[in-house]
């Protein structure tokens, strides 16, 4: 992955769906997959790659939680 290339250590990743999953089991099989607020608290950098409709809500449900 570019982020590993550039010798960012990815803590962890979330995915959701099979699909989604199966994506991160192939791209990144080293890393913990967590649930999102998880993700957020382990990060130093976050990095948030959703459909547009759908960052509103991730964003609101990280800051109830504390996570960022």
């Amino acid at each position: 992955m570019a982020l590993e290339r550039a010798e960012h250590v990815v803590v962890a990743c979330s995915a959701i769906s099979h699909e989604s999953r199966q994506r991160a089991e192939h791209r990144l099989p080293d890393t913990a997959v967590l649930p999102p607020d998880e993700v957020a608290r382990r990060a130093e950098l976050l990095l948030l790659a959703v459909p547009d409709a759908e960052l509103a809500g991730l964003v609101s449900g990280l800051a109830a939680t504390s996570a960022v």
